[in-house]
């Protein structure tokens, strides 16, 4: 597989920043263009021992790059006072990496009954990654005012592997448990250089480049047991995962280790009831986890502008969602009614936030902030109007609050949100499909401030030729230009609105050939490194 995709776009912002009784002032406006391109080979081999048992041995390695470009007109001033300072930033990054991973499957259907079996499988993922971040801000008359380069590169291998059992009870029971582990290790090399216009060349920061050396462990067991009681069904579940992750980071001036040793217990309930005809009512409780992105927890400071620096927070806690859910189901033909209500707390909320690092320059990081809960309800309705005519309709109204504390001071906002989708699918022909979609997503409330609504349509078209075969389908996303992005963050000594858009609309042709229909027995769910994923 190859993939080349760009993404072309225009941003601004206006920001204001209060040391004592002075207001730094900085607006900035400009192009940007993001690119991502990615090749893999993907092989496997399927071995039957005998007719109850299933291997596959499979690999992929590739490459992916990330690169991206902004060029920005700036204007600082300060207030009180009235004299403008305009520079030219441009700023480059280049992330890249080679990779490969090796997966092994194994499962085997006991004969003593149908659905009795037990699977494994074991992933190893590996890849080296390095990037490159610079920018450089420049006088009107082309003179450069200051310039900044950050360096990363090192290795990283995850190595994970599961066993599942599952062994039916009667006719309706079924019992489940299983075995996962996921070791992760990763080093990386950051290096900080400052641009010298005496010696016109880059000069390292040793008090600013680390070594960071990561490693995480997870151990986690389950049991589930489902069953049915004439209309009355259930399925109990509990989870319990030990966690170790130490995040070493060092350089000339300190050391430091952030150190997570934990136990976490996730249970789950969920309970249903048939009654008429196609007619269901379920209930349910669920605790789940999410860990954060990997570039959350790095412990440096990347040089985004001369005005933006970002860092990442290796203290990180994850958050924990608890989850309680009760829905109504109603199926006619090949029709579907559903209405949910819902309310949901998630413990340890992480949010991107700001804060002034010295005069107008801000610093950009990752802070676990409190708690934040969404209460509400969703609808949604799948039907065919017509024979040549499907539509599927869902909207979401809730009432979102996020409170806690941050940089010493107490915050609780509250909005209420909604969200709604409109899709329809319309079979021009025996071979010929038309699908157009409409979303949109309110404004929302957070830690330390909002983020402005927006609107999206998209439209595709499929045809197909040679017994489809051959499938042509053009596609065309934010056809209106609508889907932009605006927030307004402020705190105690800053207040910063930002504003971005795509380049729209964006239009894709993507043609597909089938040389068979051959489909593997069991697809792997091994995702390499040429995915960001949670660490």
């Amino acid at each position: 597989d190859y993939n080349k995709r760009v993404n072309p776009g225009y941003s601004e912002y206006e920001r204001d920043t209060y040391v004592s009784d002075t207001t730094y002032k900085t607006v900035a406006e400009g192009d940007f263009e993001y690119t991502r391109i990615s090749w893999g080979l993907r092989g496997g081999v399927e071995i039957n021992p005998s007719k109850n048992d299933y291997i596959n041995l499979g690999g992929r390695f590739g490459y992916h790059e990330r690169t991206g470009t902004t060029n920005r007109n700036y204007d600082e001033w300060i207030d009180p006072g009235d004299v403008h300072n305009p520079y030219l930033s441009n700023e480059t990054s280049i992330r890249s990496a080679d990779f490969y991973s090796v997966t092994l499957d194994y499962s085997h259907s006991f004969k003593n009954k149908e659905g009795h079996s037990l699977s494994a499988q074991i992933i190893f993922d590996h890849r080296v990654s390095d990037e490159i971040n610079s920018n450089q801000l420049t006088e009107t008359d082309s003179t450069i005012r200051s310039a900044q380069e950050s360096t990363e590169d090192g290795p990283a291998g995850r190595l994970r592997a599961k066993i599942d059992y599952t062994l039916p009870i009667g006719d309706n029971d079924k019992f489940e448990a299983g075995f996962q582990s996921r070791n992760d290790l990763a080093d990386d090399d950051n290096k900080l250089y400052n641009y010298d216009p005496d010696a016109g060349d880059f000069v390292l920061i040793p008090e600013y480049s680390n070594t960071t050396d990561y490693r995480r462990n997870i151990y986690a067991l389950y049991a589930m047991y489902a069953g049915k009681v004439k209309n009355f069904g259930y399925q109990l579940g509990i989870r319990g995962e030990y966690t170790y992750r130490d995040i070493k980071s060092e350089n000339n001036t300190t050391d430091s280790s952030f150190i997570i040793d934990r136990m976490d217990y996730f249970p789950s309930v969920h309970l249903s009831y048939d009654f008429l005809k196609e007619n269901s009512l379920m209930a349910s409780y669920t605790r789940r986890i999410k860990r954060p992105r990997g570039w959350y927890l790095e412990p440096f400071i990347t040089v985004q502008d001369a005005y933006n620096l970002s860092k990442g927070n290796p203290g990180l806690q994850p958050e924990y969602i608890d989850s309680y859910e009760m829905s109504y189901q109603k199926r006619f033909k090949k029709n579907f009614f559903s209405l949910d209500a819902y309310y949901r707390v998630t413990h340890n909320k992480i949010e991107r936030v700001s804060e002034v690092y010295q005069d107008n320059i801000m610093l950009h990081t990752y802070e676990n902030v409190g708690q934040d809960y969404s209460l509400g309800g969703e609808l949604m309705l799948s039907v065919d109007l017509l024979k040549w005519w499907h539509m599927d309709l869902s909207g979401n109204l809730y009432y979102y609050r996020v409170t806690g504390t941050l940089y010493d001071q107490s915050f609780d906002n509250n909005s209420t949100n909604w969200r709604g989708r409109f899709n329809n699918t319309f079979h021009l022909a025996e071979f010929t499909k038309l699908q157009i979609t409409s979303s949109y997503a309110s404004p929302t409330v957070t830690a330390q401030g909002k983020r402005y609504g927006y609107y999206m349509f998209n439209a595709a078209l499929k045809q197909d030729f040679f017994q489809r075969k051959l499938s042509l389908t053009l596609t065309g996303r934010d056809l209106f230009g609508t889907a932009n992005f605006e927030s307004l963050n402020e705190g105690n000594d800053f207040s910063n609105h930002f504003y971005a858009e795509r380049k729209s609309p964006m239009v894709t042709l993507t043609i597909s050939f089938k040389l068979n229909n051959y489909k593997m027995k069991k697809v792997s769910n091994s995702e390499s490194f040429d995915t960001d994923e949670d660490i």
